[in-house]
């Protein structure tokens, strides 16, 4: 995951990694947002967060009993992760992108440092969803595919 990340001889970044584990996700209603950007794989966090199930989106939150949750990992462009802020409702306060530590699935010694959105309204009566969202992927779950 991290040598394509790198400009050969110099220190720079060429893309900024994202965690993403909802409507960004590949088959969301938000994924073209990042259909140009670079797929890197399938990675969890740490055992630090829960994953709620907000109704048509969810909300990731940070946890004393946290579990490790699934997501999707890409390279993006600093033009892309600001329009992920308008998307996911930075300013308007729904949301917060703020650095996190998850691990490759493909490669669980790789871990990588990635941007992701945390959750910051009410978790009041908000179903848990366990490691994935959504929690189940029936016909009647209420995420919002693209692909069905």
């Amino acid at each position: 995951m991290l040598d394509v990340l790198w400009d050969e001889g110099s220190a720079e970044l060429k893309q900024q990694l994202l965690f993403v584990y909802g409507t960004l996700k590949r088959g969301f209603v938000r994924h073209p947002v990042l259909q140009d950007e670079s797929f890197y794989g399938t990675a969890v966090t740490v055992n630090s967060y829960r994953l709620l199930d907000c109704g048509s989106y969810p909300g990731l939150v940070s946890s004393d009993d946290g579990l490790a949750v699934q997501g999707e990992v890409y390279g993006v462009s600093d033009e892309c992760l600001a329009v992920c802020d308008e998307v996911e409702g930075v300013a308007e306060g729904l949301y917060a992108r703020e650095m996190i530590s998850v691990q490759s699935l493909a490669d669980p010694e790789e871990r990588v440092d990635a941007w992701v959105y945390l959750y910051l309204g009410s978790t009041t009566n908000l179903p848990n969803c366990g490691f994935a969202w959504p929690p189940d992927d029936s016909a009647d779950s209420n995420a919002v595919r693209n692909d069905i």
